[in-house]
This record gives structure tokens, C-alpha cells and sequence, in this order.
């Protein structure tokens, strides 16, 4: 008899433990589900938007990672200044790092065109306003110098310097773009040197954005906070960086959330204190982001399928009656 009972508890154990398999299973197949096709976007698609500022190379973040199978991602990865700093007046060459995101695909064709919006700084005399790079192989990099002229009328800590760069990659036309804030001699005690946030983005969900910067005073900035202005949410809008240690640099990574579909236009900006106790505000730009609902493929993988759902509750529900009638049979024959 004793056997009996021990052979029944074993087998009220083991039922119980397949129920809870069955019901595991069927909660770990609707997280699997879930959380496939979630990519904002395909890498053949990014755009990536990029500021850059400051008078040294600064490595810029990466804001969209490569697809395996995809085509070719060039962005610019950092800048120098030869002088360091530019001057209103004065001529000075920009040396622009590319590099390729991508580890499998090539870009053939890159061209560089460069423009500016403020019009303070053009192309120096003699000098076109389109470079030619050539290839750059997977994962690879190029470089390129600019010569430049910066107007007489120039005046306060920035100037903007626009890289377009075009490219070709598996068949298909591709362009990339960032804006430069080259910083003057008389620059802000907090530099920016990348800020960077991807083209495309899903309504609703984190969108990275990537700053460098660096404190180049000899007192610690405690309130320096990011700025964004447009569509996004209550805690997008301002972003507190931190204290910002003296002589110190840092690459930090947040999000913002976009609470509207379709083309939407931002403002970035950094304010803080300075070591004077002045409040200083730096403007480092506007971007347009491309915001879009949830694919149909990505909203449909957020649900498990109805098929493993209702498999997985039949199982669930076969093995708990038979576990009751085990139960029942062991209570009567005890």
C-alpha cells in the first residue's frame, strides 16, 4: 500500500510540474513573439542626424548598429581643426574622419559636399565645395580635408559646417548627413562635441540620442541639462547630464520619446551655469526626425499567435484534470 502512495505521489508531482511547464512555455512563446521585428528601422534605411563641435577628434556614437546582410552606413566619426579654433577672417582646414558602420557591405562612390546655413564659412579660395573619397571597405575609414574660409562678420562661439555625404552600396543610392559646430577661439567652457539622434523613429518608444562633451574649465559644471523642444514627452524635454567634473570628458547615451507620427521638427539645446555664475544657453540645432506607428509585422509579433496560445491551454488544461483525478483516485483508495 505504501508503494502505491508512493508511486501516486510521484505521479501528482510529476503532473503538477508539466502544468507548470506547459503554462511557462506558453508565457515564455508570447514574450519570444514579442519581442521580434521591434528595430525602428532596417539598417539599409538609416539616416542618421549627427551635430559635431569641438576643437579636437571626438569619437561620435554609434546611432544606428549595422545590419549583418545590410547595405553600408557612413557617418562621420570625428574632426579636427588644424589651429584648434576658428577665426572671423581667417582661413583653416578641417580634417573629416568617415567610417563605414557597416561589418559586410562596402560603399563605393562616397562624395562630400559641404554647405552652411549661417553662410559665416565657405569653401577657401580655389577650392570647390565637393570632395571626392572614393570606397571605404567594411568597417573601414577615410579620411578627408577641408579648406575653409570664415566671414569677416563672424561673430560669437560657434559656426555650423554641413557634410553631406553620398554614397553608393549594394546597388542603392545613400546619402548621410551632420552638422558641424566648429567652436571659435573665444568658445563656451562646456563643449559639445556629438550630438547625435537617428533619423527614424516609432511613436511612443526610446529613440537614442548620443551627446560628447567636455568641461574645459578648472571648476565643476553641476546643472547642465539638455534641452529639446517639439513633440516629445514631459521627461524627453530636459534632460539633466550631470555633474560635469573640470577637464573631464564624457559620451552619454539617453532617449527621447516622440508623442506624434510623421515628420517632426526639434530644437537641442545645452544650458548651464558657468564658473561666473552666468547662465549660459548654446543652441547646437535642429533635426527632422521620421516618426511612424508600430510596423503591422512588429505589432503582430507582439502577440503570441492564437494558435500556440489556444495549444498551449488545452495542454494546461488536460494535464490539471488529470492531475485532479490522479488526486481524487490517491484520496479514495487512501
Amino acid at each position: 500500500m505504501q508503494r502505491i502512495h508512493s508511486l501516486f505521489r510521484t505521479l501528482i508531482t510529476s503532473l503538477l510540474v508539466v502544468y507548470l511547464m506547459v503554462i511557462n512555455f506558453s508565457v515564455v512563446a508570447y514574450a519570444t513573439e514579442g519581442t521580434e521585428d521591434l528595430a525602428p528601422a532596417s539598417a539599409e534605411a538609416v539616416e542618421n542626424n549627427a551635430v559635431v563641435a569641438n576643437t579636437r577628434a571626438a569619437q561620435t556614437s554609434e546611432q544606428a548598429a549595422p545590419s549583418e546582410s545590410g547595405s553600408a552606413i557612413v557617418e562621420i566619426q570625428d574632426y579636427t581643426i588644424e589651429s584648434g579654433s576658428i577665426e572671423a577672417g581667417e582661413n583653416a582646414e578641417i580634417t573629416v574622419n568617415l567610417r563605414n558602420l557597416s561589418s559586410t557591405a562596402r560603399a563605393t562612390g562616397v562624395m562630400v559636399t559641404i554647405s552652411s546655413e549661417s553662410g559665416k564659412i565657405y569653401p577657401s579660395f580655389g577650392h570647390d565645395n565637393q570632395m571626392y573619397v572614393g570606397s571605404i571597405s567594411a568597417g573601414g575609414t577615410a579620411s578627408v580635408t577641408i579648406p575653409v574660409t570664415v566671414s569677416t562678420s563672424f561673430s560669437g562661439e560657434y559656426v555650423d559646417l554641413t557634410c553631406k555625404i553620398d554614397y553608393e552600396s549594394n546597388g542603392k543610392a545613400l546619402k548621410n548627413s551632420a552638422t558641424m559646430m566648429l567652436p571659435a577661439a573665444s568658445g563656451a567652457e562646456l563643449y559639445v562635441q556629438s550630438v547625435g539622434l537617428i533619423s527614424k523613429a516609432i511613436v511612443n518608444a526610446n529613440t537614442l540620442l548620443s551627446i560628447n562633451y567636455s568641461n574645459k574649465s578648472t571648476k565643476n559644471i553641476e546643472d547642465a541639462v539638455l534641452i529639446i523642444n517639439g513633440n516629445v514627452t514631459g521627461d524627453s524635454s530636459r534632460i539633466k547630464l550631470g555633474t560635469a567634473y573640470a577637464q573631464k570628458s564624457y559620451m552619454k547615451d539617453y532617449h527621447v520619446t516622440f508623442t506624434e507620427v510623421g515628420r517632426q521638427d526639434i530644437t537641442i539645446s545645452l544650458a548651464y551655469t558657468n564658473t561666473n555664475g552666468e547662465e549660459v544657453t548654446t543652441e547646437l540645432g535642429s533635426y527632422s526626425v521620421d516618426v511612424s506607428e508600430q510596423s503591422e509585422s512588429a505589432k503582430k509579433s507582439t502577440h503570441a499567435s492564437p494558435q500556440v496560445i489556444l495549444a498551449g491551454r488545452v495542454v494546461a488544461t488536460l494535464a490539471g484534470i488529470i492531475a485532479l483525478i490522479a488526486v481524487i483516485v490517491y484520496i479514495r483508495r487512501k
